[in-house]
């Protein structure tokens, strides 16, 4: 199971068109110990930065249903 703890996203002041394509570069920063995370970055199409992202995430195993009979 993955749980967000936090994420952010950052506009950049630039005037942009949500209905105009958009590239999202994502990368995972970090995933160690049971936690992870997640940085963003959102160009326009003239390859202008318009907004940055971050996310933390903990993952935990799920637990099993089964019986303890």
């Amino acid at each position: 199971m993955t749980y967000s703890l936090n994420h952010t996203i950052y506009f950049h002041g630039r005037p942009f068109n949500a209905n105009e394509w958009m590239l999202i570069e994502l990368e995972s920063t970090n995933a160690a110990h049971g936690r992870g995370l997640a940085r963003g970055r959102i160009w326009n199409e003239q390859g202008e930065l318009i907004a940055s992202c971050s996310q933390e995430v903990v993952v935990r195993n799920k637990e099993s249903k089964t019986s303890k009979l």
